[in-house]
């Protein structure tokens, strides 16, 4: 419906196949200001209240609910910014302002809910304020904060109780795993420090995030962070992708066929190879990509990118072709220092000095907050002119195309709940490369460890040296008549290596045995249960 990084692709695709399990689900989310634009949606108004209108669409058996702002203070919502300081926020603060009017609109078309699944901060002052009207009304229902990027989200006593028009002398029930406590939301808010995912996690029922490293193991987990006395309600659900190698190639078949023939004489589809594809998006797809694209919604990031003078764009922020062909390395994700985009650059210089030829192509949805990163990115990539781009913003032209061309897949963040990335990459059967930690290792089976089984390396974080042996080692492998196994050999150090074809049948069925929509959906139909069944015992 509106997507910016990768939990609007979270809450849709798992929605989607709770429905199909069997579920009745909704989601509640500010419109962003789909109403007023173009939109595949069918949207019917459902009430206002002359400060906001709560919309409804149905898109694969899962309703939609869109709130929209009329009034001036409310128009916030309307912004198609998502997450922007003060516009998040702001954004927050409305949607819980109006809880009445959501759950009046809720229980007029699909029914109140069993179990209310809030994700990350800007969702827990909605959830307290509905948390607070089944309290009054007599309700019961089980509430879920789910945390997909921790971010320990300070807000202040004023914005919490008079912003969001809580009431902090409520007193609710909480479940802690083992039993239930009462805790009003003032002692809540003193409790969590003014951090809104610790409050969640003190007056919500259950917590769940991503991964059970990022829960548990990683350096700043959540439970380390939130405190180990939430270990009884805690638990994770892996997130899961809808990509299919099959459904992937149709689709980059269909749009390019007919520059496919043209530049590379191609006419039997059938007989492309992915050495092909590679060639023909280096040299050809990259100029080529529509002028309505790469997409970007904030027009003061579009400008920003626009204003860019580096000698890797031609004009406009849009990438100019490579001249040659190379073993190519792709990466994907928001602009964010989390993500480790300025690491992997500065690997780059070590691996062209033993793979000259090497193409790194990364594929950035610019945020707001992260200005200077977008121009430190393109000052570092601009070093190696023959070698690295940068596409900012959203370029279905070429992004399921990339994905079939790469080689490998990096992932060098610094932080990273799950890795829904990585996972794109391995369903088309991309190798990954990525730091040992939260979801990625969880994903990735590293081959020096289980040769038999593994999908990829695995290094340590901000690294730039162990993920450029990393990078080199895989480059190498699926490139083994241009390197004759004599750099896997010095940077791998194994002696039964995958043939390049068989390790990307690897990479396919690691995903589609382990983290497929049904497996999450199935993980979270258990956790919904456990918190019900617990809240119809309590009562």
């Amino acid at each position: 419906v509106y997507k910016v990084g990768g939990l609007g692709e979270v809450v849709y695709s798992l929605s989607r196949e709770l429905v199909r399990q069997g579920l009745n689900v909704a989601v509640v989310m500010h419109s962003h200001g789909l109403e007023r634009g173009v939109t595949s949606l069918e949207l019917a108004k459902e009430v206002d209240n002359g400060r906001v209108a709560v919309y409804r669409a149905v898109l694969d058996g899962v309703s939609f609910f869109l709130v929209s702002g009329l009034g001036e203070r409310e128009g916030i919502l309307n912004n198609p910014v998502v997450y922007g300081k003060g516009i998040t926020e702001g954004k927050a603060a409305v949607m819980a302002r109006e809880a009445e009017l959501i759950v009046s609109s809720l229980s007029k078309t699909v029914g109140l809910p069993d179990v209310i699944h809030v994700n990350d901060w800007h969702s827990v002052p909605l959830g307290m304020a509905i948390k607070r009207i089944f309290d009054i009304r007599g309700l019961r229902a089980g509430f879920l904060m789910q945390i997909h990027l921790l971010v320990s989200k300070y807000v202040s006593w004023n914005y919490l109780f008079n912003e969001c028009g809580l009431n902090p002398d409520h007193e609710t029930s909480a479940y802690t795993g083992y039993s239930f406590e009462k805790v009003s939301y003032g002692d809540a808010y003193n409790r969590g420090g003014g951090i809104l995912e610790k409050i969640g996690a003190i007056v919500f029922d259950g917590l769940v995030t991503v991964s059970d490293s990022y829960l548990r193991r990683d350096e700043g987990c959540v439970l380390c962070s939130l405190g180990r006395e939430f270990e009884g309600k805690a638990d994770y659900i892996h997130n899961g992708t809808g990509w299919r190698y099959e459904d992937v190639l149709s689709y980059v078949l269909s749009l390019h066929k007919e520059r496919l023939f043209k530049h590379l004489g191609i006419s039997n589809l059938e007989k492309i190879t992915r050495r092909d594809l590679r060639r023909y998006l280096l040299t050809h797809a990259l100029k080529e990509i529509p002028g309505d694209q790469p997409q970007i919604k904030d027009e003061y990031l579009r400008n920003l990118v626009k204003s860019l003078k580096h000698s890797i764009f031609s004009s406009h922020g849009r990438p100019r072709p490579f001249k040659e062909d190379g073993p190519l390395i792709i990466t994907t994700g928001r602009v964010s220092t989390q993500k480790g985009f300025d690491v992997l650059l500065r690997s780059m210089p070590l691996v062209l000095n033993e793979i000259p030829e090497a193409k790194l192509l990364m594929l950035l949805l610019p945020v707001r907050g992260e200005e200077h990163l977008i121009t430190r990115l393109a000052d570092e990539a601009s070093r190696h002119p023959d070698n690295i781009r940068i596409i900012y913003g959203i370029a279905p032209y070429i992004y399921q195309l990339a994905h079939l061309a790469a080689d490998v897949f990096a992932a060098p963040s610094r932080w990273e709940p799950f890795g829904i990335m990585a996972l794109e990459a391995l369903s088309v059967g991309v190798p990954v490369v990525a730091s040992r930690l939260g979801g990625l290792r969880e994903i990735v089976i590293d081959l020096r460890e289980d040769p038999r089984r593994g999908i990829g390396l695995l290094v340590p974080k901000e690294d730039p040296e162990e993920l450029s042996r990393a990078l080199i080692a895989m480059l190498a492998l699926m490139n083994p008549e241009q390197h004759k196994g004599r750099l896997v050999k010095q940077y791998l150090h194994l002696t039964q290596l995958p043939e390049p074809e068989k390790l990307r049948l690897r990479c396919i069925k690691r995903v589609d045995e382990s983290f497929r929509w049904s497996n999450s959906a199935m993980k979270a139909v258990k956790i919904y249960e456990k918190i019900a069944g617990a809240i119809r015992t309590h009562s």
